[in-house]
């Protein structure tokens, strides 16, 4: 399963996602939260689940495609 992480430090949006094999890619973002989810799960295939944590609070699992956090 894939994890993703969003953490907000200023202005800055700052994402990563790791894969099940346990290597990794990530980028930061100045702007909106549903920009940087939109570019954190550009990677994954449809129907990828994976959890979310935001500013180190779990917030799910889920699977792309089929939730709001898409």
């Amino acid at each position: 399963m894939f994890k993703v992480r969003l953490n907000k430090h200023y202005s800055t949006w700052y994402w990563y996602v790791e894969n099940p094999q346990g290597g990794g890619f990530g980028s930061n973002y100045c702007g909106s939260k549903a920009v940087v989810m939109k570019s954190a799960l550009r990677g994954l295939a449809a129907g990828a689940k994976y959890t979310l944590t935001v500013n180190d609070k779990p917030q799910g699992t889920f699977t792309k495609g089929e939730n709001h956090a898409n």
